[in-house]
């Protein structure tokens, strides 16, 4: 039974899927399936070593490119329900997918969109693996809203370390693969992501690159085939991590969990 809070899917669109497989099957190894059903609209799940890791699909005119989260529910009516009275907006749902699970699309109070995934299918997302999504994490300054929104939805209970809207950890902290844990809420955006504007809340999502090549060198193929450097690879507890854009706009992170930083001059 997945664990209610934890990622249970994750989605990036883009203006040419094909050039968008191009770029991430390059860069992460992937492999793809492309929907031959009209109904589909050319829906794309791709793979890693035979793994479900992601799913690509055509951005809608007019709507920015980007990842989405899900996450694991049991029950996506009740979240329905629950996402008004704690300050979030339905957007879409639920929806049935034959053959899969039953979605949810919604916002947060804080503004970062998030979908919610109850499945009907033994279809589970590859984690903590090369080239798989290694965490989750979300990018916001109401670290406070946040935490009423999501610990209201699961009915789990939240930790507010240190200071008021600095940091916020849901329940077991960051959701590490091959752990039974909750995503981490980032609190106040670090002083690399700061910005002359106020950035908007979104979900993160963190892919763990080949150990062997390394995040900087990922980096530069990224670059290589198209994408863009948000952050430069730096050091950080979770591992080398950069923050990259694809050739559309899409956000999201490479991380090499095996060079952890735990305090200043320390690695793991």
């Amino acid at each position: 039974m997945p664990v209610p809070g934890t990622p249970a899917w994750v989605e990036v669109s883009a203006e040419d899927p094909a050039a968008s497989r191009e770029f991430y099957g390059r860069l992460l190894g992937w492999s793809f399936e492309v929907s031959l059903d009209p109904l589909n609209h050319g829906y794309t799940v791709a793979r890693r070593g035979g793994e479900l890791v992601a799913g690509l699909y055509e951005a809608s005119e007019g709507v920015p490119p980007g990842w989405l989260l899900y996450l694991h529910a049991p029950d996506v009516d009740a979240v329905r329900d629950r996402v008004p009275a704690l300050g979030g907006q339905v957007v879409a749902g639920p929806v049935d997918l034959p053959g899969a699970g039953r979605a949810l699309l919604a916002t947060d109070p804080t503004g970062a969109a998030v979908g919610f995934w109850q499945p009907t299918a033994d279809r589970p997302l590859a984690t903590g693996r090369t080239g798989a999504l290694n965490r989750v994490e979300l990018l916001t300054r109401d670290t406070a809203a946040a935490a009423r929104f999501y610990g209201g939805v699961f009915g789990q209970e939240q930790r507010q370390p240190g200071p008021p809207g600095r940091s916020f950890t849901h329940d077991q902290g960051q959701h590490r693969a091959g752990e039974r844990s909750r995503p981490a809420f980032a609190g106040a955006a670090p002083a690399r992501w700061r910005s002359t504007r106020t950035p908007p809340s979104r979900w993160v999502v963190h892919f763990a690159v080949d150990p062997v090549a390394g995040v900087d060198a990922a980096t530069e193929l990224a670059i290589d085939l198209g994408g863009a450097v948000e952050l430069p690879p730096f050091d950080s507890p979770h591992g080398r991590t950069a923050v990259l854009r694809d050739p559309y706009g899409a956000r999201f992170s490479l991380v090499d969990p095996h060079q952890r930083v735990l305090e200043v001059g320390r690695s793991a």
